[in-house]
Order: structure tokens, then sequence, then C-alpha cells
């Protein structure tokens, strides 16, 4: 995290400050009887969610013209870093990226101005909505259809398995705009939450990430105005791939977190869990649990702190992927041994071990799948080394 000092050279005083009150917000705010009560409730406390906006974490990387903190990649990482070790389900329920980083790219000043600021002002959640029942990784066999209506668009369709669906107030929605299966068969639509014909069925029950829902979202004759379209006709793919590029280097940082998250209770508990007489830190068992969790954990983070490094070279897609399918990897390899080190306690509600490889798994399947990743990395290896 911040006390790291490789940062020391790449972040500023400034940065350091905001970090230090977001370490202030988790400990004051996630305890663990609120943590408890997100797993029970299946909802983040509206306490949270203020607080949060006080301190200005629903504007981590909105540019201060539009009223956010305006953070660089790395900092703004290492934030989604330090929540998601304290709760992965607020660090998600925070995280603005797929609707964020693409409206600042390919939004008009007027987009910015009107969605930026609510999204700082109110606490305003987001989501992006591309998959579909029969179309996952594969984002051009999508078929909600947008059809030229007038001075805008006509949208039918249905999406599945979108991340903060009945909680986000603004969405960006992708749609077919031609009928072949191609790059420049998609574009998308920015939507606000209550539009007519836009509906959002009931959360889908899951394992993990309690307190972030998932849902379905039922497009039936959604009229989009033409200035809701983001960047131009045709263009969704490209944009859908640049949110990703990002989405997935985020979903790299939570991982971490809530992986160092987890080393913070394994050495702590294993300092004071006696057996036969001595600290379970002091039997080489418990030493190899903890000095592969702590390599793992130092090279998931070498790689992320690497890659936001790199956010305007070349190889920051491949980068991405690298630290998306490493960094989620580790987290779930890291849960594993610390319910090991915990024991019987691990696999107990109470105790917040078990929850974290519930947590974790999830993590393997979005943004593209961990199989997906070894896809996209494996083309770019060849790139890389042939010849």
């Amino acid at each position: 995290m911040s006390s790291d000092p490789f940062l020391e050279k790449f972040l500023s005083g400034t940065d350091e400050l905001i970090l230090d009150n977001v370490k202030k917000f988790c400990e004051r705010y996630l305890t663990d009887d609120v943590i408890k009560k997100i797993e029970e409730t299946d909802a983040i406390p509206n306490s949270i969610v203020e607080e949060a906006k006080n301190f200005g974490l629903f504007g981590i990387r909105i540019p201060a013209e539009y009223g956010g903190v305006g953070l660089d990649l790395l900092p703004s990482l290492i934030v989604q870093e330090i929540i998601s070790s304290y709760s992965l389900s607020v660090g998600v329920y925070l995280d603005q990226t797929l609707f964020v980083e693409p409206l600042k790219k390919y939004g008009t000043e007027e987009q910015k101005t009107r969605y930026l600021r609510k999204i700082v002002e109110r606490g305003v959640t987001t989501t992006s909505a591309m998959t579909e029942p029969e179309a996952g990784s594969d984002v051009l066999s999508i078929t909600t259809q947008a059809v030229r209506e007038g001075d805008g668009w006509r949208l039918n369709g249905r999406k599945t398995f979108i991340t903060m669906g009945d909680q986000a107030n603004l969405f960006i929605i992708f749609a077919k705009t031609s009928q072949r299966k191609d790059k420049d068969s998609l574009s998308a639509f920015l939507i606000e939450k209550g539009k007519r014909g836009l509906e959002i069925g009931q959360p889908i029950k899951k394992s993990g990430q309690l307190g972030t829902h998932i849902n379905e979202i039922f497009l039936n004759d959604v009229f989009v105005d033409s200035n809701d379209v983001l960047g131009s006709i045709g263009q969704g793919y490209e944009i859908a791939m640049y949110s990703y590029f990002y989405g997935r280097l985020v979903v790299a940082a939570q991982a971490l977190g809530l992986a160092e998250g987890l080393m913070r209770k394994s050495v702590n508990y294993s300092l004071i869990r006696n057996a036969f007489g001595q600290p379970i830190n002091k039997f080489q068992l418990i030493k190899d649990y903890l000095a592969k969790m702590d390599v793992m954990i130092e090279t998931a983070k070498s790689m992320i702190y690497r890659t936001a490094l790199f956010e305007n070279n070349p190889l920051f897609p491949e980068y991405s992927s690298i630290s998306k399918l490493y960094a989620t990897e580790v987290s779930t390899d890291v849960a594993r041994m610390a319910i090991k080190i915990h024991g019987g306690l691990g696999i107990t509600y109470d105790a917040g071990i078990e929850r974290a490889l519930r947590d974790s798994v999830i993590q393997e399947i979005y943004e593209g799948t961990n199989e997906i990743q070894k896809l996209i990395i494996s083309k770019s290896a060849t790139e890389k080394y042939k010849g």
C-alpha cells in the first residue's frame, strides 16, 4: 500500500494524504460488525454510502473540473486496494471504472458535465451492461437491438449478470446498430435509471460479494435521444475494450487488497493461536503458508503497479490482462491457505475468512473470464516472441 518505499517517487504528497484518509475511512466505518451486517442483509448501508461521498470516494478518477478528486491511475488503484482489504463488496460498490473511464474519453462535454458531476455530488452509482444470456465474452454476439427512430434510437433486448443492476443510477448499454457481426456493429448508449421501458429484474442469488447485486435488465422499447450516444455509432466495440482494459486492472487491485486483508488476519491469528505449547507461527508448515502468500501478494503488487505506470503504452492491454489473471488467482489461493491457517475457525461465518474465498472466485469470472485472459495473453506473447 502507500507505505511501500517503491511508491515514494510515484506518489505526490496529496496522493499520500488521500490514501491516509481512505485508510481512516475504512478503519472507522468498515468494522467487522458492519461487514457482517452487509453479509447478512446483502446491502451496503446508506451510512457507508454517505460517508464515502463525504470522503470523495465516488470521484476518485473524475477530473477536478467536474468536482472529482482526479487521481492518476496508480493512486486510484491503491484506493481500491485499501478498501478491498477491508471489504471487497464495498470496493466493488464504489468502483465507477466501467462508466467513468469511457465517458471521460468518448463523452461530449455536455455528457461529462451532466453525468460526472452527478456521480460526485449525489454519490450516484453506475454500471455497464454488455453481457446477455447468449453473449458473455463474445461481445459481438449480443442481440440487443438499437433501431434508428427520428432523432434517436429505440432499444430492445435483455442483459444478464449485470453488476449493480438494481443499485446503479447510470448505465452504459451496448446494443447492435447493424445486423453485421463485426467491430463496427456495436454502439454504446447512456441511460439513467427510471427511463421508460428500462426494467430491472430481481437480484440473482450468488454466493459471494454480498452487498452488491447482479441482475437481469430488460429494455422494452427504450427511446434514447441521439445526444446520449456515447462516442459515435459503430464505436461500441472500441469503447467496450477500452473499458475492460481499465476494469481488469481495477479487479486485479481489488483482488490484491482482498489477499492483503487475509494476510493481515492470518499473521495476527498465527501469533495468538497456540498449539503444543507455542504460537502456531513457530511451526514450519504455517511459515511455509505465510511465505507463499507473501511472495504471491508482492508479485501481484509489482505487476499491478507496473501496469498502472504503462497506462499510455501499447502494452497496457496485455499487462492489464496479466494482472487480472494473476491477482485473482492469487487471492483465491491466499484465501484457501488462510482457511488452513485458521483451521476450523476458517470455515465459520463469524471469522469472515471463508467469505473471502466466496468473494474471490467470482473475480475470476467477470471482466472477461481468466480463460479469456489466457487467450489474450497468448496472442500478445506470440507477437512479442515470434521470429
